[in-house]
């Protein structure tokens, strides 16, 4: 480097002779000179060490001992993750790839140094598709909770489940899920109960004004039950008699949704601390852990003996716990798999249809366009079907951009670094160092400006193609989890939101004075996220929708 440097001087005063009236010239010009040669020669030559040993993803500057813990908020997390996209993804790949940034790669990936680990940040499709999808060998497992895990008993929920330790397990579990709900074939048995549901669900909120969220709640908790269990809710019975599987179904998933929520419980931040001792202060985490673990315990083996009672009787239906024990002999699979299949299908599905019923009281003009295809298509003497769905495409898109709109998991479920790996970024590689936290940042990449015209806009029309435009992409690809498989959730969500938009119209509350009630636009930040408690007004439509409800 002394000898470079040595060089270019000899060059510079080779070339630049100055006049004789003036000897201090000479080297004041190389004194000038010199600075911009040293800090030029430094960024080409780190820009050329970097090339060949690949660096951690840009991310904010890091504090001792702690790292970035302080720049993540505890309340929606995901708009801090984008607004660090944007800022370091941007500038300092651009630094480093000694070019301008291409539109695509902005903002692409980013690290977070956390107590313990890293976390890395995917914020585009292309990045997470790489990443999980075709290094999925590399990035298969989940992060270690030894809180939400170990201590609460959740580590065997195929969402905690670790390849690594039972990778049979983690196969036979997903090998379940496919067979039972992973086909088109395989869900449309499921049909008639779902539909069942929603009859109970249109009677339950006719005429309502007000928070709706308890009634979505339990409508969504019993469409779990049923695909789990095969467990039916009495929607008659007054809701303030006890049905004891939903109860201790409904305490379990909110325990399962709570503790897994990132940041909810220092143990999962600082391992070490399972090993604190009840009896000393700090250690009443043992206690609630322990209380979690009965409840989840309690659930399993109950909703497995309403099964088999059922089957001994037999008056069962098509669910997740039959069609394991008519399969395998093991009651373990029949216990545990079917729990994990109503946690995920009453949350998730409950956060979505709060969504819609948030997006159509916000926009009157939107529900009035599915309404009259509805009309068009299928008339005012039934309610639409699933067959029917390739007819209903406005319908069809509302159901796709409630998903874009409001994301339910805007974090996703992180996964985690098997092995050290190289990713190769728009902008040069980077490393993805082993056991580093890997969170796709969904919500970012649902307003993807490049994907989404005017992301921020509830616009079912984008998936329509009107305007001489090409249908934008299905935000399935994000939503179901990179790469794309059949969920029962999607047809029910269609079906509640096209038999809903057929017999009533949802708008704003009133109050008193008859004065429409403004709605403030909030998420909830749990893991699986929800829309902030809003009033709205379910209206029937006319008479025809009124005699089509008394005879569901």
């Amino acid at each position: 480097m002394i000898a470079l440097y040595s060089d270019l001087s000899d060059l510079i005063q080779e070339d630049i002779q100055p006049p004789a009236s003036n000897p201090n010239l000479m080297s004041l010009s190389t004194t000038q000179c010199l600075p911009f040669l040293v800090i030029t020669s430094s960024i080409i030559i780190w820009s050329w060490t970097r090339k060949m040993r690949p660096s951690l993803p840009p991310g904010p500057p890091r504090l001792p001992l702690i790292g970035n813990l302080l720049d993540i908020p505890a309340k929606e997390p995901w708009l801090a993750f984008s607004a660090m996209g944007d800022k370091y993804g941007t500038f300092f790949l651009s630094l480093l790839s000694m070019g301008p940034l291409s539109h695509a790669a902005a903002g692409e990936i980013t690290s977070l140094a956390m107590p313990g680990r890293t976390t890395i940040l995917l914020h585009t499709l292309e990045a997470a598709t790489s990443v999980l999808v075709q290094s999925s060998a590399l990035t298969s497992e989940r992060p270690v909770l030894p809180m939400a895990g170990g201590l609460c008993g959740f580590e065997t929920s195929l969402p905690l489940a670790q390849p690594s330790g039972d990778l049979d397990q983690v196969r036979r579990e997903r090998k379940l899920y496919h067979a039972f709900q992973g086909t088109p074939t395989a869900i449309s048995r499921l049909i008639p109960g779902l539909v069942e549901e929603v009859g109970a669900f249109l009677r339950a909120v006719d005429g309502r004004q007000g928070v709706l969220s308890d009634d979505i709640r339990r409508t969504t908790m019993a469409i779990g039950l049923r695909l789990g269990f095969g467990h039916k809710v009495n929607h008659s019975r007054p809701t303030d008699l006890s049905d004891t599987l939903f109860d201790m179904a409904e305490q379990s998933s909110n325990n399962f949704f709570r503790i897994t929520t990132p940041g909810a419980s220092f143990v999962d931040l600082f391992p070490f601390l399972r090993y604190w001792p009840s009896w000393l202060p700090g250690g009443g985490f043992h206690h609630a852990a322990k209380r979690i673990n009965a409840v989840l315990q309690q659930t399993r083996y109950e909703g497995l003996a309403a099964v088999r009672e059922r089957m001994a009787t037999g008056v069962s239906e098509p669910c997740f716990a039959t069609a394991v024990l008519e399969t395998d002999a093991d009651e373990y699979w029949a216990r545990v798999v079917p729990l994990t299949l109503v946690h995920g299908a009453s949350d998730t599905t409950a956060s979505q249809l709060s969504a819609f019923f948030l997006a159509m009281a916000l926009h009157p003009d939107i529900q009035r366009n599915a309404q009259q295809e509805i009309d068009r298509v299928i008339g005012r003497d039934r309610l639409p079907t699933v067959k029917d769905r390739p007819e209903l495409p406005h319908v069809d898109a509302l159901s796709r951009e409630v998903l874009r709109w409001f994301v339910t998991t805007p974090t996703a479920l992180p996964h985690r670094a098997n092995e050290s790996f190289i990713y190769e970024s728009s902008s040069g590689p980077v490393l993805i160092p082993k056991d580093s936290m890997i969170i796709a940042n969904v919500w970012k990449m649902n307003r993807d400006p490049r994907r989404y015209r005017n992301p921020e806009q509830f616009d079912p029309s984008r998936f329509l193609g009107t305007e001489g435009r090409a249908p934008e992409e299905d935000p399935g690809k994000t939503v179901f989890g990179f790469g794309r498989r059949a969920c029962p959730g999607e047809t029910t969500l269609f079906l509640l939101y096209s038999a809903l938009l057929s017999v009533f119209d949802i708008g704003k509350a009133l109050d008193e004075r008859g004065e429409e009630i403004d709605i403030a636009v909030g998420w909830s930040s749990m893991t699986v996220t929800h829309p902030l408690p809003f009033q709205c007004a379910v209206r029937t439509r006319d008479e025809a929708a009124r005699k089509l409800i008394r005879g569901l």
